[in-house]
């Protein structure tokens, strides 16, 4: 009883931090729907019994007992409507607006977050190779100091941390035998790098190690013996360091979704909302609430991404049905009624949820196994 009372703030934390990526989203559609004069009946945080609610204007609002989902149900969504401001009524463009709108302010809340977080930097590593350590020597895989890295095997580089990253990426993993026990002690591989020198693109054909070194001042560091130039944080400098990390999101979570694909990551890799929870859960009790925010950022980054995904029941195939029946209309053709889209998103949640349910069974397993 004392270990949950010890954790139930950090918990509560958590689980509102994971509502907000659900009340901002759900604000985008319900936004964009009054400003395109769409009727909304139902606006929810939650799922499943109501907590409690009020009624404002024609919208009823609600807070529900599990906090895994939203809704902002509108006229004529569902089915079809006689309401002039029904969802299915509306112009193409109105109803577009309205579906792209939940990953919209998702997408500007964690540029938001990773703007706030960069605010007060005083200083920034850029990509550009200062030196490196004196058992290195004047030059590292073809790299010498002024390299500016732009590429690596043909992934841009947004930002410092993106080096290692793709290092690791597209390195092998190197293994030593110590008294009959197998330890990974570092990584190897050859890199096609594009870095700038000399105000020049060019592309060099570079083998690093990340190993242990010892630095010029006895200390040891694990890295791949590249050192990085540090500036003053301009107020430009934070700006781009605020794109360049939000669009470097994105690209995460397509290389994710890659990986999954590919049979690189599989299924049992996903986290859920109990996984995330946990983490958030981690990361609080740490202290930590720099890296809790920008987990954040990029957790809302991801739910922008993945909610355009044109898989049923989310708002990109929402939009890809919108644009075949705008398609279908220049060619005098009915797209799918209402009624029969909803078919294909009710089987898609169903899925989903299959999914959910899975990947919420791991999440259990690997906290149990801790």
């Amino acid at each position: 009883m004392q270990g949950i009372l010890e954790f139930l703030p950090r918990i509560i934390v958590a689980i509102f931090m994971f509502g907000l990526l659900i009340f901002v989203h759900e604000l985008g559609h319900f936004l964009a729907a009054k400003a395109t004069n769409i009727k909304v009946n139902d606006f929810s945080i939650g799922m499943g019994p109501k907590l409690f609610g009020f009624q404002k204007g024609e919208t009823q609002f609600a807070l529900r007992l599990f906090p895994m989902g939203g809704s902002c149900s509108m006229e004529g969504e569902e089915e079809g409507s006689n309401e002039p401001r029904a969802f299915s009524n509306r112009p193409r463009w109105a109803r577009f607006i309205v579906l792209i709108a939940g990953s919209f302010m998702n997408f500007l809340m964690g540029v938001a977050i990773v703007l706030t977080l960069t605010a007060g930097i005083q200083t920034m590593a850029i990509p550009i190779i200062s030196g490196f350590p004196s058992e290195v020597g004047t030059s590292n895989g073809g790299l010498l100091p002024g390299d500016e890295i732009l590429k690596i095997n043909g992934q841009r580089v947004y930002v410092t941390g993106d080096i290692s990253l793709l290092l690791d990426r597209y390195a092998e993993p190197v293994y030593e035998e110590t008294d009959g026990e197998r330890k990974l002690v570092g990584y190897k591989g050859d890199y096609e790098m594009q870095v700038r020198r000399n105000g020049q693109k060019m592309t060099i054909q570079s083998f690093l190690e990340k190993k242990t070194r010892i630095d010029d001042d006895g200390s040891k560091s694990f890295g791949y013996g590249l050192r990085l130039t540090v500036v003053d944080a301009t107020f430009g400098r934070k700006l781009a360091h605020t794109w360049n990390t939000s669009v470097n999101y994105l690209r995460l979570v397509r290389m994710g979704l890659v990986d999954l694909i590919s049979g690189k990551a599989g299924v049992e890799d996903l986290s859920g909302p109990i996984g995330i929870t946990a983490m958030m859960v981690e990361v609080v009790g740490e202290q930590q609430f720099t890296l809790l925010w920008g987990f954040l950022a990029f957790i809302s980054i991801n739910l922008a991404f993945m909610n355009l995904l044109p898989i049923p029941a989310l708002d990109g195939a929402r939009i890809l049905f919108l644009a075949i029946d705008g398609i279908l209309a220049l060619f005098g053709k009915k797209g799918l009624k209402t009624e029969h889209e909803n078919y294909v998103h009710l089987a898609g949640f169903a899925l989903l949820m299959l999914l959910m349910v899975y990947v919420g069974y791991q999440d259990v397993a690997r906290l149990l196994a801790k």
